[in-house]
């Protein structure tokens, strides 16, 4: 007969005896408990804790926009890089879903151009390529991205203008701006300029 100890004790009043499944070992106790503290410690560092796919919020199926013509472009003036950053003004939508929807342009000094469509959503700070743009010279296609899926977005400086979005144009805190103060915010650089990463 087996002699290795069972998770039954009360651990000085804190858990119950009913909190683990009966006759679980000490191993399968730690690790119930490491989850429990890595949640924990996620939360308490206000970073994304995994959600269970029932707290997944529900997302619109948007149809792509008309691809975006250079009449359209609003240049968002950001310090951190020296490429060009333009968002289409046709495209952008504020949906019900609570997600920013909107074509963004992002040239290099080169004049070379990467043209997508993507979406922002303020509640959980995360951002998603819906599609990327091909052959504008003549007028211009969607191809749907692949396996894209939301992403955190980071204080970095690789693609800080997601964070400028995030931060000061799309977002008020958890809340999604209404579209006429996202336009007021592009065309200013956002609510605050940063120059630095602090």
């Amino acid at each position: 007969m087996s002699s290795r100890p069972k998770c039954s004790l009360r651990w000085s009043g804190i858990l119950r005896k009913s909190f683990f499944p009966r006759g679980a070992t000490v191993a399968r106790c730690a690790s119930i408990l490491a989850l429990m503290l890595m949640q924990q410690v996620l939360a308490q560092a206000n970073l994304p804790v995994p959600r269970r796919e029932e707290e997944t919020p529900r997302e619109l199926d948007v149809p792509l926009p008309e691809y975006p013509s250079p009449a359209s472009l609003l240049p968002f003036p950001t310090n951190w890089t020296t490429n060009s950053i333009f968002v289409d003004r046709n495209s952008l939508n504020v949906a019900e879903d609570g997600v920013v929807r909107f074509a963004l342009v992002v040239r290099s000094a080169s004049g070379a151009e990467t043209v997508s469509f993507e979406g922002i959503r303020c509640a959980t700070g995360e951002r998603r390529v819906f599609a990327y743009g091909r052959n504008a010279a003549d007028g211009g296609v969607w191809t749907p991205a692949r396996g894209s899926g939301w992403r955190q977005i980071a204080d970095s400086r690789v693609n800080r203008h997601y964070y400028e979005f995030w931060r000061d144009v799309f977002c008020d805190g958890n809340s999604t701006e209404s579209r006429v103060e996202i336009l007021k915010h592009i065309a200013s650089g956002g609510r605050t300029r940063h120059r630095s990463l602090n």
